[in-house]
């Protein structure tokens, strides 16, 4: 903004997902256990940081407490949005370095996320979103995950294929994708899955999109 670089209108908003029975019922026991710890239980069996960890996880999805939940939830929102967003954008243009169309469409979409990170056999929220995306249609191998990228030049290479077209959607915590991280040129949508600690890690998740080079006029 104050050197006038130009970048992408961006568009906030906030996606409300209907508490389900079970979710209700599953705060009610949160309530319990902070009663319990006011009223004197030892720290190393609950406390009120405990409360919140599993607060935020339910939050997210109900299995990650044990708890099973028919309910679509808050990832089945995500995928909704995500693979909504991707069919709306597939036929999009873009242009390769040298400014010609690059021959590749599809818009690049980053989902973050820290919690529900990928796991051995793939059952975490993470999982639950690729399984949801494939289910609507998305390719497979256009979802990717930045955790699978071990090294800095399985990074680098990952960027360049999300540069290129070659992936739709890109999802990684805050920590592993919110910084360094030089994939605007296609992103059309950013979405914060859940909240992280700070405001300044918003904004940084936001500025993988809201950046000079985004060819979108418009970042969701």
């Amino acid at each position: 903004d104050d050197i006038g670089l130009a970048g992408p209108n961006v568009v906030e908003a906030t996606e409300v997902v209907a508490s389900t029975p079970a979710m209700r019922a599953y705060v009610d026991t949160l309530v319990e256990r902070s009663d319990r710890i006011r009223g004197g239980v030892d720290p190393r069996e609950d406390n009120m940081l405990m409360v919140c960890n599993d607060g935020r996880k339910a939050a997210l999805d109900l299995e990650m407490v044990g708890v099973y939940d028919s309910g679509a939830g808050k990832v089945g929102r995500v995928v909704d949005r995500v693979a909504a967003t991707w069919r709306a954008h597939q036929g999009r243009e873009y242009l390769d370095a040298r400014g010609e169309p690059s021959g590749r469409r599809g818009a690049l979409q980053i989902v973050f996320c820290d919690l529900g990170t990928p796991q051995p056999g793939d059952s975490q929220v993470y999982g639950k979103i690729r399984r949801g995306l494939i289910a609507a249609g998305v390719p497979g191998d256009e979802i990717r995950f930045v955790h699978d990228a071990r090294t800095d030049a399985a990074k680098a290479a990952l960027f360049s294929e999300c540069r290129s077209g070659r992936v739709s959607v890109l999802m990684g915590s805050t920590e592993k994708l919110g910084m360094g991280t030089n994939v605007q040129h296609r992103c059309v949508a950013i979405h914060h899955v859940n909240a992280p600690w700070r405001p300044a890690d918003v904004e940084q998740r936001t500025g993988r999109g809201n950046r000079p080079g985004n060819q979108n006029d418009t970042l969701d």
